[in-house]
């Protein structure tokens, strides 16, 4: 059965206040390197990510940004880097694809395409009991893109339902190779 995937993470509804600094400073994101950040799509324990546009290729992306919290831990950078580069090595239909990595000043962040569905976690929680058949497909789909990822020597090391991405068009995509091994 052949998907089709789009290059394009759920984007919230857009919020009144502007999305604040990753580094916690007191001042909205505008740009981060050379992309116009759009909205902050979600924090998290390594930082935030964002929805941005890259004027070079005129495209909508995701920006993962570290947080200046996180990178207070001497070995935090290099994690934050080895998640980027696990995952630029993976190109796979069913992998998150990771298109660059670039400081920002200090600030470490990567840019990877934008998935437009949600984390099987918050299909779980909030949407329709799954189908056998549905159920079935996201196994073989999962199955695959780890299978690859195996055979490139990368080890996810943390396969969740939040780290499993649901795409719109019924494709799946495996997120956050931060605790990957190589």
């Amino acid at each position: 059965c052949s998907r089709r995937t789009s290059p394009t993470i759920a984007l919230k509804k857009r919020s009144r206040e502007p999305d604040m600094h990753p580094l916690g400073k007191d001042m909205p994101v505008e740009r981060i390197g050379k992309y116009r950040i759009q909205q902050l799509i979600a924090r998290g324990g390594m930082g935030a990510l964002y929805l941005a546009h890259d004027p070079d290729l005129d495209r909508e992306v995701a920006i993962k940004v570290m947080s200046e919290s996180i990178m207070r831990d001497e070995q935090a950078p290099e994690r934050f880097y080895r998640e980027a580069l696990a995952a630029a090595r993976l190109q796979h239909r069913n992998i998150v694809t990771v298109f660059d990595f670039a400081h920002d000043g200090e600030t470490p962040y990567f840019v990877m395409e934008l998935l437009r569905g949600q984390n099987l976690s918050q299909r779980l929680q909030h949407g329709p009991p799954l189908t056998m058949r549905m159920k079935l497909d996201l196994a073989m789909q999962l199955c695959e893109g780890l299978h690859f990822a195996h055979g490139e020597g990368v080890i996810h090391r943390d396969v969740k339902p939040a780290n499993i991405w649901l795409l719109d068009d019924g494709g799946v995509k495996i997120l956050d190779f931060g605790i990957a091994k190589s």
